[in-house]
């Protein structure tokens, strides 16, 4: 130390001017989150992760817009999973579900679902829908989840479950094609394509009862309608001989008589074709059924003393359009007692109903 003493004072002075320099230079923790915020937006994720860690190492309340940028160092680098932990966990922290949020919970609540609703997209946008299209289907579903009305997330959904739709159909999966169109029911797309979606849906459900309707006649119906021959291959009519017995009273050649008889066979007829219906398609008697297919035609009738005999005809596509939408009305039916239902069983215990017809 000098012994002079101006030269003392000089040299404190000196020392006093470093200290307040080194001072001023020592960054605070929102300069430090800037220069992080200008590293990712040079694309620089590593830079701008450890800039974070000396902010919040310098200032600990600036832990929600240090986790808000640590996300984005996370989609940076293509780590969608831990960016979404990260911004789900600060969401819980902060307590942002509750119902009586603070101004500051609001804003931060705005703040984290504009970052999650642009991390799903960006994440669907990274993944090959065709190659994993539950893992799309799954995060495009978080996104919307977050923002139903982004057109971005709605559009990419949408499209997704078109073209997934079309590949299940030409692998014969048409059940599964209905039920992937169904979902755009609920998603925000322009009406012509909800409209054409639930058209289809419903066109392919047709076509699956159809094709297994086709299917239990061929195989468990049509050998003894042949052996009987009661079925007409060619014109692929079903043929239904009815013998009654009526009034012996009732004579041949009167019209009011030979109109009698008629209706008491064709109560028997009736029988006869709700047999046959619930065999082609495997209804059991809890089906409730009504009326008559189309075109019923009687070919053949005769009034004899105590006996009316006639022959009824039925294309098959009659019985098989019939019995769908005997199905349609039942099922229909019976989810509209469930629901009115005032002790309705727990689903868990209850007998599942059967799936809905198309």
């Amino acid at each position: 130390m000098p012994s002079h003493p101006l030269l003392r004072r000089l040299l404190v002075l000196s020392l006093l001017c470093c200290a307040l320099s080194l001072s001023a230079c020592e960054k605070t923790g929102k300069e430090l989150l800037r220069e992080a915020s200008t590293s990712l937006a040079q694309k620089k994720p590593d830079e701008a992760e450890k800039t974070l860690a000396q902010a919040l190492e310098r200032d600990p309340t600036l832990k929600s817009s240090v986790l808000r940028q640590q996300s984005r160092v996370h989609v940076m680098r293509k780590e969608y999973d831990q960016a979404e932990r990260v911004l789900l966990e600060q969401w819980s922290d902060l307590q942002l579900d509750a119902k009586d949020l603070t101004t500051k919970q609001k804003q931060e609540r705005q703040l984290l679902a504009d970052l999650l609703t642009d991390l799903y997209r960006t994440w669907a946008e990274s993944i090959d829908a065709s190659a994993q299209p539950k893992k799309y289907e799954e995060v495009l579903a978080k996104g919307i989840k977050r923002d139903a009305n982004n057109p971005r997330l709605n559009t990419l959904l949408v499209d997704f479950y078109f073209d997934h739709a079309e590949k299940l159909i030409q692998q014969k999966n048409k059940a599964e094609a209905a039920d992937m169109l169904d979902k755009i029911y609920a998603l925000r797309t322009t009406p012509q394509r909800r409209a054409e979606s639930k058209t289809r849906a419903a066109n392919l459900r047709i076509e699956v009862y159809n094709e297994a309707t086709a299917a239990r006649f061929e195989e468990s119906v049509k050998p003894e309608l042949v052996t009987q021959g009661r079925y007409d291959e060619t014109r692929r009519l079903v043929l239904f001989p009815v013998e009654s017995e009526v009034d012996r009273r009732l004579r041949p050649g009167r019209d009011e008589d030979e109109k009698a008889a008629l209706v008491l066979a064709s109560k028997d007829l009736d029988e006869r074709i709700e047999s046959l219906v619930r065999a082609v398609h495997g209804f059991d008697k809890e089906v409730k059924l009504t009326g008559r297919p189309k075109n019923v035609e009687i070919m053949e009738k005769k009034l004899e003393r105590g006996k009316y005999t006639l022959k009824a005809s039925i294309p098959l596509s009659d019985i098989v359009y019939y019995g769908r939408i005997m199905k349609q009305r039942d099922d229909k039916a019976r989810a509209e007692a469930k629901t009115k239902a005032p002790d309705a069983p727990d689903e868990d215990k209850a007998p599942q109903p059967a799936p809905p017809a198309p």
